[in-house]
């Protein structure tokens, strides 16, 4: 019997907020098997905000490279969730680079744990956003443009 091969989800984070997280979010991150976090001291206070208990292993620019490894064996095993410190994996942190490999393995990825487009597209194809600061980012210019 062939096993089905684990779910790679691009979880958005609150910006500030805890209470800012979706009720979809937050059941992603309790039933996933592993939780790839940009920063572990951040997303622990929300997984103890939120009573969620989920093994935590950080994935960020500096140890990506160990990590991947580690993740995609995770992802043979179960559903990992990757998380940033706050707001959508991918835009500042190397998440694009796990969504990428783990396609390349054969993974499958979903998100739509927000609503901004052009984020939530870059994460699921492993690419990165150019644009999206200027256009989602309110400015004091915004009102004059």
């Amino acid at each position: 019997m062939l096993r089905e091969m684990g779910t790679l989800y691009v979880v958005t984070t609150p910006i500030g907020n805890l209470e800012d997280i979706t009720l979809r979010a937050l059941r992603v991150l309790g039933e996933v098997s592993l939780i790839a976090a940009e920063g572990t001291r951040t997303t622990r206070k929300l997984l103890t905000r939120y009573d969620l208990h989920v093994p935590l292993v950080s994935y960020n620019e500096h140890n990506s490279a160990g990590r991947t490894p580690r993740i995609l064996q995770a992802l043979a095993g179960g559903d990992v969730a990757l998380v940033s410190d706050a707001g959508a994996p991918g835009v500042s942190d190397p998440g694009s680079s796990l969504v990428r490999d783990a396609a390349e393995h054969g993974h499958t990825g979903t998100g739509g744990h927000h609503a901004y487009l052009p984020p939530r597209a870059s994460n699921l194809t492993g690419t990165k956003p150019t644009s999206a600061r200027a256009a989602s980012t309110p400015t004091s210019r915004m009102g004059r443009l």
